[in-house]
């Protein structure tokens, strides 16, 4: 999947690494571009849905990524995995802010967990872990 569009990537149903079609899906990842002010990482639940607000560094520019989600044990897991899409010199480094929306939660307490991995890069995986949310 590398170097897809968010678009064509979102739309992949296979993507998800919910297995059971009626659990949480990934409704959006969207980039937010150049946010004045920078968002605060946060994690709420609204209307049926988790929102999940945040960002991580990249190794260059200009840079994407696609996501996942999945939900196990009480975690909601987001992985964010970023990926080069042009020439990619590793002395610049980045931020890449996003907002995933996370549809279909089932009622209940969890925590939320984002994993951010590269594909490009040898930097460690990194993760947030942005407490509980409680869906009514």
């Amino acid at each position: 999947m590398r170097n897809l569009p968010l678009a064509i990537a979102l739309a992949t149903s296979s993507m998800l690494a919910c297995t059971d079609p009626t659990g949480p899906r990934l409704v959006a990842f969207e980039r937010l571009q150049n946010p004045n002010p920078p968002p605060t990482p946060q994690v709420f639940g609204v209307d049926g849905q988790v929102i999940i607000q945040a960002s991580f560094p990249t190794p260059c520019e200009p840079y994407d990524a696609t996501a996942a989600v999945s939900v196990d044990r009480g975690v909601f897991r987001l992985i964010v995995h970023g990926d080069a899409t042009g020439g990619c010199p590793l002395d610049v480094v980045g931020t890449f802010f996003y907002r995933a929306t996370i549809g279909d939660p089932p009622v209940g307490s969890y925590a939320v967990r984002a994993i951010h991995t590269y594909a490009d890069a040898a930097w460690p995986a990194d993760s947030v872990d942005f407490g509980t949310v409680v869906l009514p």
